[in-house]
């Protein structure tokens, strides 16, 4: 998807749209912005979305251990074929 798209039809305050328009203009001006502290806006906004997530998931499911194992084994075995 087009991320400048996805941001327009998010229900995002003012200030964190603001900051990923500023992102986004910074990296489209340079091959790569490199590494540096995550700006509070959108740090505020990862930390919230991951607390909601949380909530909201159904912790009363458990994995079923041996087709965990059998999974794994499905997905190595086929990890070594190619």
């Amino acid at each position: 998807m087009h991320f400048p798209t996805l941001v327009s039809q998010s229900d995002l305050s003012e200030t964190v749209a603001s900051e990923i328009d500023r992102l986004l203009q910074k990296k489209a001006a340079t091959r790569e912005i490199g590494m540096g502290a995550v700006p509070p806006p959108l740090r505020d906004l990862i930390e919230a979305e991951l607390l909601l997530a949380e909530s909201s998931h159904d912790r009363s499911y458990h994995f079923d251990p041996a087709a965990v194992a059998k999974a794994e084994d499905f997905f190595f075995a086929t990890l070594k074929a190619r």
